[in-house]
């Protein structure tokens, strides 16, 4: 039997991946048809969407999917840059021992897919490194304002990553950890900030800033 979350997981996918121009609205009917639920639930997962800042409600229209169009990628990433350094601040300090253990497991899941050459697995571990460290500071505002960053701009997702991008931010994130390891906030705060912008492509930006020479998806 499928739960909640699953369904939750699945109307979210769904909704991020609509045309706002050929579906302007989404309704609890629709969503209730579409996945085989309830009414009662299908407003429950509308109102969490909302809550995550990728639907909007308006008043006896229903509800929009947010365009976040105008927004651009550097701004995306600056403002995760702020969020996340913040949030290595706080995990030197608050991160408990299974925040710890989460962390290496996700980055013994990234040697055994980079040795193995399973490269286009890496993107959702690289995700799932970068959700574990705003985890780790134990600020409920901090993990929701991030996860609106990270489900509201699609347009941020990495797909084909040449392989030497994908071993250099892995390279990061074990120095990140290390940091983190060591109580060093501030150190992993710098790594962050140095080495973000590295492997994205930038160029499509309305005002790129300089290129960066490191080799990192997110670092």
């Amino acid at each position: 039997m499928v739960n909640f979350e699953e369904i939750l997981s699945q109307v979210r996918t769904h909704v991020a991946g609509l045309d706002i121009a050929a579906i302007p609205f989404v309704s609890e009917r629709a969503i209730a048809d579409e996945f085989n639920i309830n009414r009662s639930n299908a407003r429950k997962i509308l109102l969490q969407l909302e809550g995550e800042g990728l639907l909007e409600c308006l008043p006896k229209r229903g509800y929009r999917k947010v365009d976040y169009s105008q927004t651009t990628m550097r701004t995306f990433y600056n403002i995760r840059i702020a969020l996340e350094g913040e949030a290595l601040r706080l995990a030197a300090v608050r991160a408990k021992r299974e925040d710890i253990l989460r962390l290496m497991l996700i980055l013994d899941e990234c040697e055994t897919v980079i040795a193995e050459e399973r490269y286009d697995e890496f993107p959702a571990l690289d995700e799932d490194f970068h959700r574990a460290l705003v985890l780790a500071s134990r600020d409920a505002y901090l993990k929701k304002f991030v996860g609106m960053l990270v489900i509201s701009n699609a347009r941020g997702a990495v797909s084909k990553v040449p392989p030497e991008l994908i071993k250099g931010a892995h390279n990061t994130h074990k120095e990140v950890f290390e940091a983190l390891r060591k109580k060093d906030g501030e150190l992993a705060c710098k790594l962050l900030r140095e080495k973000h912008f590295g492997s994205h492509d930038i160029d499509d930006l309305p005002y790129a800033p300089e290129k960066k020479t490191s080799n990192n998806i997110q670092g």
